[in-house]
């Protein structure tokens, strides 16, 4: 109760402090800008480049549209250097953003962060949400969603999505009524193309200064909503021993912590086989170089899925997560072995068996209703294209 009240108490001081005078600058922006079919306002959750904004744009500007792009970052400017130079970059909060709110015809985020200021969005303006997650287990549940809920602001126009599930997810969580474009998520494109892959894997090898022949597991949990610490010191040592006895090779561990989490892990210690991947902003590309990985409830399990490659979920605090958080479906329907203690990550990496594994990921895929086919930013830009008068 006490943690209850904690919360509600915290969420309460942080609206206060964010959405004072919001309202009052986004309804001037909004009648003093006129909409132009040629501009585009885009966020992500966590002001990266990344994640299917990224992916979207990305087509955009490949094929060359004459169309205007301008990305909010964090009003303390960080991240704004790693954007390309077609994309404009504005800070949140500021006058220069609530301008290109009221001047884009499209706003573009993964997860309501169009509604984070107030700006009223005007009958000619379209907003599309791309969402983050996909065909993720653990519930949605935000201080944000549950504030935005409260106030009744913004609504987005339209979801992107990439399944059946995500489509009834959507429709009987928050947003009951907002429809859905089924065109799968832009993000996931690239984990349809296996050139493309290999393309970034290099990269990824470059950047880190790995030799060609390093095998790749990537460690990235989910945030906790109650601030419980993630395990992130466990026996790397023994699990990269397990991976080369079963799969060969000589393997390097990645660890990213979720966004919220990266204050906690600042220190952490690392070696040449134990690399710090948490400041690499787009964990798309981390998914293209790993050779198998491992979380806990995180989405992005359910975007690696689709590349076929080992993935184990280490739920060592399963029973509260689940008592807090909440669940769409039990843990055990997923293709991946559930470890609740180091032991058991040895033991699913030993008794690992490929043949099984990739039948579970059909049979997981189709019971979901997914309908991804590397071609969901091609659509999206397409529908951008035919929407923007």
């Amino acid at each position: 109760m006490i943690a209850d009240w904690y919360q509600r108490t915290k969420l309460a001081l942080y609206l206060k402090k964010q959405y004072a005078g919001t309202k009052r600058k986004g309804k001037q922006a909004a009648d003093r800008y006129q909409t132009e079919s040629d501009r585009i306002y885009v966020a992500s959750y966590d002001g990266r480049y990344g994640c299917n904004p990224k992916y979207i744009v990305e087509e955009i500007l490949r094929r060359k549209l004459p169309l205007k792009v301008v990305w909010g970052v964090p009003d303390d400017g960080r991240y704004r250097d790693t954007f390309p130079e077609q994309v404009d970059v504005v800070l949140q909060g500021s006058d220069d953003m609530y301008r290109e709110m009221a001047r884009a015809k499209f706003w573009i985020d993964n997860g309501i962060s169009c509604t984070w200021y107030g700006m009223p969005r005007k009958k000619d303006q379209l907003y599309l949400d791309t969402f983050h997650g996909s065909m993720g287990i653990k519930k949605l549940y935000s201080w944000q969603l549950e504030a935005d809920r409260k106030r009744r602001v913004t609504q987005p126009d339209y979801f992107l999505t990439n399944s059946v599930f995500e489509e009834d997810v959507f429709q009987n969580s928050y947003w009951p009524g907002v429809p859905h474009l089924p065109f799968g998520h832009a993000r996931n494109d690239i984990l349809s193309d296996p050139e493309q892959m290999k393309r970034i894997r290099q990269t990824i090898l470059e950047k880190y200064a790995l030799p060609a022949e390093s095998r790749l597991f990537l460690y990235a949990p989910t945030f906790r909503d109650n601030g419980d610490e993630i395990t992130y010191r466990l026996s790397f040592e023994k699990l990269r021993e397990a991976l080369a006895e079963k799969f060969g090779g000589e393997w390097t561990v990645l660890i990213r912590a979720h966004w919220r989490e990266l204050d906690r892990i600042g220190g952490f210690e690392t070696d040449a086989h134990m690399i710090n991947v948490s400041a690499h902003p787009d964990m798309q590309e981390l998914l293209c170089a790993a050779d198998a990985g491992m979380t806990d409830y995180s989405s992005w399990a359910y975007d690696y899925v689709l590349t076929g490659r080992p993935l184990f979920l280490f739920a060592y605090d399963f029973d509260a997560y689940r008592d807090m958080r909440g669940l769409y479906y039990p843990l055990e329907e997923t293709p991946f072995p559930v470890c609740r203690t180091e032991e058991d990550i040895l033991q699913a990496v030993h008794s690992f068996g490929r043949e099984a594994y990739a039948k579970d990921c059909r049979r997981f895929l189709e019971a979901r209703g997914c309908y991804e086919d590397g071609h969901a930013a091609e659509r999206t830009v397409d529908w951008i294209w035919e929407n923007r008068q």
